[in-house]
């Protein structure tokens, strides 16, 4: 697969929805992801960490390797566009 980090992309596109829509669902009544603090005590944090770097994570996608592909996706679309028809 030429562009793997791509196709992961396309390929999770439906299951990613359904969990941003539970999470949207959640995120109305007051549900956040959270961190546990240092020291533990029950005590929790909101993450740091965005939704779309949580999903890229749960999906294996590696997000500098998914920008590598994009943007050679778009060099190779500008050297076609250069050919002409």
């Amino acid at each position: 697969m030429k562009y793997s980090e791509c196709e992961k992309v396309r390929a999770s596109r439906d299951e990613k929805l359904t969990i941003e829509e539970f999470l949207d669902w959640a995120q109305k009544r007051g549900i956040e992801l959270c961190t546990p603090m240092p020291g533990g005590g029950g005590r929790f944090y909101p993450m740091s960490r965005t939704r779309e770097m949580v999903l890229m994570d749960y999906f294996e996608i590696d997000l500098k390797k998914l920008e590598e592909e994009r943007r050679a996706i778009l060099e190779e679309q500008r050297k076609l566009n250069e050919r002409g028809p």
